[in-house]
């Protein structure tokens, strides 16, 4: 009896002497080990406690928090710190007087009301923040203090240690010119708070919930939250990511996007690099220090998206609009490549031509949707009617896009060419009588270069140019008449119907194929009626000589016709100073 006495003392003399220094912010004698927030915690709270912390955040290295820019205490290694106490817990967890519906949180909640994120590919519905999400916004937004606590250390009251350094206001707020500034306004994030199990199987480009790999974490909800892709407590990867983005490895743990791995995309392969010119393409630095060795292989998915800080209700695109300095447009996403100062051609300059698909003239334009679960993404022909518009993304497919224009000439001259893979057009279920235009057709999708595919290009022109989008309302011809005039379009399926007596043969072979024989006068080299073409060699095309394959038996595309003016010029309906 009188031994356990002595022991009480002993217990309590220890207790007292352990208040007096966190009451001075000075480390206790269990900070290494628990970095306990309050001064004097009994045994079997000391246990509680470290199973909360077990419970909620496997694998915890208090290490890793130590070196993390989450240590906040005056001892920090960050820049980011507070003067007035070396605790590092503190800034986030205490054992007493905690916000009840958290994990022992030393913080208050944000009480704002946040824009969230849109899509309208997206199935799951997007709430409010929840669950540990907010527990991250509670700094992460900008509104709270870092250092404003529930519960100072040694004391049972509420008070805020001084935050300082580069990032942060006066006031001890994470600054909006922080990188680590969220906002209220989460449109531009990656979304939160949503049950995972309502995007898949209704969306076929997420993976399974069963299929998320241990690094990510579904909350005990099921939703995707903050610590779904970050660990607060740190990792062993930047920016507190549970798993590395390079070559797209965090990403694609949960998004599976049609065609990336199974054609390639040219994106996900690409070792091209920046060549330090006008806009940087790359908003992370990945590899070797600079941007030197930066690639699209390299940047994967981050090479197009951000998950933070993208164009708002536009799937987090990166594009910077040169002139503003503003990431908005879908077109600066791929012209920021596409200008010559990554990939080899400059696209830019043919969006200037008097006639052209207007890709840097409208914005927010571009809507795909699912009609129903398990879909592809696609624009409705109603949209492709009522709202007329031209992006990249209406013809190329970047999770599918390959190299190579199409082959000009033979039998299968009208087939697609690899910058048209992934890509999808519209096929009529029937083709009319003479001279009517198509009333009915199929989706198609572009997943081959093979003869016999659905794949002609010409596919890919009438999803817009026919009535399959504008119904028997054809609009007008932005460029009209080469005199300037006013000129409604015509319906392609129309004029290239391979019923009619005569039509360029963008949809089947033409009609006037004699055999080499039929006429004595022709040249005994077996080209037939070949012999009487004048082939195209004018010396504004700079000597192309692909137009040589073109005989009386080959089909064509409309871009065979439809282009730039000059030789010099990427080729396609990009644009051109001809109407």
């Amino acid at each position: 009896m009188i031994l356990g006495l002595f022991n009480r003392k002993k217990t309590e003399a220890k207790a007292a002497s352990a208040r007096a220094r966190h009451g001075r912010g000075l480390p206790g004698p269990g900070d290494r080990s628990l970095c306990a927030a309050k001064a004097y915690v009994r045994p079997w709270k000391l246990i509680v406690l470290a199973l909360v912390f077990s419970l909620s955040a496997p694998g915890i290295s208090m290490a890793l928090v130590g070196k993390s820019r989450h240590n906040f205490g005056s001892l920090s290694p960050a820049e980011v710190k507070s003067p007035d106490n070396t605790e590092i817990c503190v800034f986030c967890h205490t054992p007493h007087n905690s916000k009840p519906e958290t994990p022992i949180w030393n913080k208050e909640l944000s009480g704002e009301n946040y824009d969230v994120y849109q899509s309208e590919t997206m199935v799951a519905p997007v709430g409010q923040p929840t669950g540990s999400s907010k527990l991250c916004l509670s700094c992460h937004d900008g509104t709270i203090a870092v250092g404003s606590l529930l519960n100072l250390p040694g004391i049972a009251t509420t008070g805020t240690f001084a935050v300082t350094g580069p990032g942060v206001t006066p006031e001890g707020k994470i600054s909006p010119t922080s990188t680590s500034y969220i906002g209220t306004d989460l449109r531009d994030d990656h979304p939160i708070s949503f049950d995972y199990a309502q995007s898949y199987p209704s969306n076929t480009e997420i993976k399974s919930d069963t299929a998320l790999p241990s690094e990510v974490k579904l909350d005990r909800n099921n939703n995707i939250q903050c610590t779904s892709c970050h660990d607060a407590h740190g990792t062993d990867f930047p920016k507190f990511l549970v798993a590395a983005y390079e070559g797209g490895g965090l990403c694609t743990a949960c998004h599976d996007k049609r065609y990336w791995d199974t054609l390639p995309s040219i994106h996900r392969d690409s070792t091209a690099t920046w060549n330090g010119q006008n806009e940087n393409p790359w908003h992370e630095d990945m590899g070797a220090a600079g941007y030197s060795d930066d690639t699209p292989q390299l940047h994967s998915c981050m090479a197009c998206h951000r998950s933070h800080g993208g164009a708002a209700g536009m799937n987090l695109l990166k594009g910077t609009n040169p002139g503003t300095g503003a990431i908005e447009d879908e077109e600066w996403t791929c012209l920021n490549c596409h200008n010559g100062n990554v990939a080899s051609k400059d696209m830019e300059p043919l969006f200037d031509y008097l006639s052209r698909h207007d890709v840097k003239g409208v914005y927010a334009s571009h809507t795909p949707a699912r009609e129903n679960p398990g879909d592809p993404a696609r624009e409705t022909s109603t949209n492709l009617g009522l709202n007329r518009h031209a992006e990249c993304v209406d013809c190329h497919n970047p999770h599918g896009v390959r190299n190579g224009n199409h082959e000009i000439g033979g039998i299968n001259g009208n087939i697609i060419g690899a910058n048209s893979l992934g890509g999808w057009g519209v096929k009529p279920d029937t083709w009319p009588v003479a001279g009517e235009k198509a009333l009915s057709y199929l989706e198609v999708d572009f997943t081959t270069l093979a003869p016999g595919g659905d794949n002609l290009e010409g596919y890919l022109c009438i999803k817009c140019h026919s009535y399959y989008a504008y119904g028997d309302i054809p609009p007008s011809v932005p460029s009209g008449n080469a005199d300037g005039s006013y000129v409604l379009e015509s319906d392609a399926t129309e004029d290239f119907n391979p019923n009619n007596k005569s039509f360029h043969p963008v949809f089947d072979q033409g009609m006037n194929r004699p055999p080499s024989t039929a006429n004595p006068n022709w040249p005994a080299n077996g080209l037939g009626l070949t012999n009487t073409f004048r082939y195209v060699d004018w010396p504004e095309l700079g000597g192309r000589t692909d137009w040589y394959r073109v005989t009386h038996d080959s089909r064509m595309t409309c871009t065979d016709c439809h282009g730039t003016g000059l030789s010099t010029d990427p080729q396609g309906p990009h644009g051109s100073d001809n109407r």
